[in-house]
């Protein structure tokens, strides 16, 4: 008899990176992630420079230029936290990275620091972008004031049973 393949639906949660103002991913200065380009997600403008892990996973990458780390969350889906807009040009300089590539992080553990005083100064927009490529992400809509850490809201992961 054929078992019929069922699939097992897993929420993640995803937390906000920093504390700050909610901002719509369509309504940040970058065109290229405010189109949906890169994925759904959202931004927050920070008012404080810790940078936590919106999701519990495994770092996979941290560009060299300190601006943009992707974690690869515990269900499977990337998730990629953007530094800022156009701060790739500003080599590094205005952040200091807490973790390293392949390092587990828990949901909420600290992973960068951005001098946002310094990125303003170098003529750079300092919004925290969170994107999930290929995934729907299911928002709070009440959303305005974060603190780093509150939930923004949740993607659905399909598995086969």
């Amino acid at each position: 008899m054929l078992k019929l393949l069922k699939k097992k639906e897993k929420v993640l949660p995803i937390v906000s990176p920093v504390s700050g103002t909610y901002i719509e991913l369509k309504d940040i200065s970058d065109n290229v992630f405010a189109s949906g380009a890169m994925g759904e997600g959202f931004a927050v403008l920070p008012s404080s420079e810790e940078i936590l892990s919106p999701v519990k996973g495994k770092v996979t990458s941290i560009f060299p230029t300190k601006h943009a780390i992707s974690i690869k969350s515990d269900l499977g889906p990337e998730i990629l936290v953007h530094l800022g807009v156009d701060t790739v040009e500003l080599e590094g300089k205005p952040f200091e990275q807490l973790i390293q590539e392949n390092t587990k992080v828990n949901i909420g553990q600290p992973i960068m620091k951005m001098d946002i005083e310094k990125v303003k100064e170098m003529g750079k927009s300092t919004e925290v972008i969170v994107v999930l490529p290929g995934m729907d992400l299911l928002v709070n809509d009440s959303l305005k004031e974060l603190s780093a850490g509150d939930e923004i809201g949740t993607i659905t992961v399909s598995e086969d049973e």
